[in-house]
């Protein structure tokens, strides 16, 4: 009996999450596939030569429309939160807790046909995105769009800079088990191109990690320091903080 009333816990878990997707996708793009219609279907010249600008901003309406109903209408009534530990492949809460990692997969490849305007996505589309989908993000972030983050916990302070390709990721796997844990970044930091923050890491502030650097799972990263390597080691102290209040004080 238990085992039935989780399959079908479950069943209308997918189920509704996957149509809500679909109609949240179908009403944000209706304003773009009006205009298309009535562009082709009309005789009028100016129509068409305005076809692009209103593409554009239709496209633009979608991409805002549906970061902020997917996440109210079909992510939170749908998929449970994401708790730390380790749980089996064939468990249905691992399922739709991978769904909940994948939830903002449509709205991240929609910002990136928004490439092409300079520092938008970086930053403020990117970090706005994120935080619809669960993430904790200070001011002045720089989030490059190529990267590959999991919202739902992740903690980044402000004025942290994310290198492009960079991984923070909440999951992993082990054997035959996934396991979810959180990831905080500090204030001030810097995590270079092609890096890896992996789960249950936790980072301070003024952190460097450098280009093709990796930290291990489980660590704690004290401030101030500047780490390099696979896995990442430490190289010395940053001096940006003692820099900085050395000119404060002259």
């Amino acid at each position: 009996m238990v085992l039935a009333m989780r399959t079908i816990t479950f069943l209308v878990r997918f189920i509704g999450y996957v149509l809500l997707t679909i109609i949240t996708l179908w009403v944000s793009l209706t304003p773009l596939l009006f205009i298309l219609f009535y562009t082709i279907n009309s005789n009028d010249l100016i129509y068409y030569l305005l076809l692009p600008l209103t593409l554009l901003i239709t496209w633009i309406f979608g991409f805002f429309a549906f970061s902020i109903l997917h996440p109210l209408l079909a992510v939170k009534p749908f998929l449970p939160p994401i708790k730390p530990g380790m749980y089996s492949h064939k468990d249905k809460l691992t399922i739709l807790m991978a769904l909940r990692l994948a939830a903002d997969g449509i709205s991240k490849y929609w910002l990136k046909t928004l490439e092409w305007i300079p520092y938008i996505g970086p930053l403020f589309l990117f970090p706005w995105l994120l935080r619809r989908y669960g993430a904790k993000i200070g001011k002045n972030v720089y989030i490059a769009t190529d990267t590959r983050i999991d919202a739902p916990l992740t903690t980044i302070g402000s004025n942290t800079f994310i290198g492009n390709r960079a991984v923070i990721a909440n999951h992993g796997n082990h054997g035959r088990k996934a396991f979810f844990g959180p990831v905080s970044i500090g204030k001030n930091c810097t995590i270079g191109y092609l890096s890896l923050v992996p789960p249950n890491v936790e980072i301070g502030d003024n952190v460097v990690l450098g280009v093709y650097s990796a930290f291990k799972m489980n660590s704690t990263i004290p401030s101030n320091t500047i780490w390099v390597g696979l896995p990442a080691k430490k190289l010395e102290k940053n001096k940006k903080e003692d820099n900085s209040n050395d000119a404060e004080n002259n």
